[in-house]
């Protein structure tokens, strides 16, 4: 093939390979997707969000100031509040389901009928908080502070209990099985049977026996 033939050979695959271009471009616009820009919003920003729209899940709420705030069945799932203050707060019927709470400050407040069900909230403050009917189950709780809270009816099944503190706690109907109790303080609780204070001795929780 000669110069000429050549630079003919080539023009006519550039051309070529134009035209398949030109004729699959609408096609390819049509399937593609445009992504969405994601900006991390800050604490003080989620605060509001939370407050305005009562839903924040996945939210870096590390450390919010939330004591003594209306927080009834707020969506919470899956939301980073490590170290956050919610003393006092009404958590009623929400859902921190998978929240991450270790650290955070939960004295006296209200989580009844509270989902918090795979939580992490190691070394939480629970003092004084009422949990009745509230659904802890396969939460972490090593070394939670749940001393003198109300526990009726709380389900602890699957949880991780392990040197938790629940002296003096309210505990008729608590549900604890299958949960981790090595080390769990229970001496004072009111509730208890013989009977299950026995079991609970035995997987090797801290319990008064008469």
């Amino acid at each position: 093939m000669g110069e000429v033939g050549k630079v003919i050979y080539s023009v006519e695959r550039s051309l070529s390979v134009t035209v398949l271009i030109t004729l699959l471009w609408p096609l390819v616009s049509l399937f593609s997707v445009e992504l969405p820009v994601v900006h991390a919003a800050s604490v003080p920003e989620n605060e509001r969000r939370l407050l305005e729209t009562k839903k924040c899940s996945k939210c870096d709420l590390r450390g919010a100031s939330l004591a003594f705030m209306h927080l009834v069945a707020v969506d919470l799932r899956g939301a980073d509040l490590r170290g956050a203050d919610l003393r006092s707060s009404d958590l009623t019927g929400a859902d921190l389901s998978g929240a991450n709470l270790k650290n955070a400050k939960l004295a006296g407040a209200r989580l009844i009928r509270t989902v918090i069900k795979g939580a992490n909230m190691q070394a939480a403050d629970l003092s004084g908080a009422d949990l009745h009917g509230a659904d802890v189950q396969d939460a972490d709780m090593r070394g939670a502070k749940l001393r003198e809270a109300n526990l009726i009816r709380t389900d602890f099944r699957g949880a991780d209990l392990r040197a938790a503190d629940l002296r003096g706690a309210q505990m008729e109907r608590t549900d604890l099985r299958e949960a981790n109790v090595i080390y769990t303080d229970l001496r004072g609780a009111k509730g208890l049977s013989e009977r299950q204070k026995m079991d609970l001795r035995k997987r090797g929780a801290l319990v008064e026996l008469k």
